[in-house]
């Protein structure tokens, strides 16, 4: 039986320039309701922003740019990570901060936004139903993230990222 490991909260908000776990460590919340896998950053991530597999790069590294090559969100950055830096995606479960284009509806089906880094939309996935990673539990609003800059978000449920357990 495989033995599942757990995170405490405080330490998803360590990030920085030493690696502190194995790349792709996955870890469950306390509750068992949330995934999380441990990145390393290819550029500037915001806290909140929608992120993908590097093309073609290291498995586990991760960009904001949605690219042909690697389609699928590996999961959504829960604090921000500076480039070439190192720190947490939830990959499953209820999340508060998902950036978007500011049209997300209640219920929209997320997907990567297909020409702004880092967001995501919920327009039409017909034909594309595969990328969709998560579900809008809330419409688009505003919030202020770890760097203080206001972003359009909405909330959400994590389910079919790449980096899923």
């Amino acid at each position: 039986m495989a033995l599942l490991k757990t995170i405490h909260v405080e330490q998803l908000s360590v990030v920085g320039t030493t690696q502190l776990e194995t790349l792709g460590a996955l870890r469950f919340s306390e509750d068992g309701l949330k995934a999380y896998r441990y990145c390393k950053a290819a550029e500037a991530i915001l806290q909140g922003d929608v992120v993908f597999q590097q093309p073609l790069g290291t498995l586990y590294h991760i960009t904001k740019d949605l690219t042909d090559d690697c389609p699928l969100v590996a999961g959504v950055a829960l604090y921000s990570i500076a480039n070439a830096s190192y720190g947490w995606v939830q990959v499953a479960g209820y999340m508060p901060t998902i950036r978007d284009d500011a049209g997300v509806g209640l219920k929209g089906a997320l997907t990567g936004h297909a020409t702004t880094d880092g967001e995501a939309s919920d327009d039409d996935v017909t034909n594309k139903e595969h990328l969709v990673f998560g579900f809008a539990l809330s419409a688009s609003t505003t919030f202020v993230d770890d760097n203080d800059t206001t972003l359009d978000c909405c909330a959400g449920y994590l389910h079919n990222c790449l980096y899923k357990p």
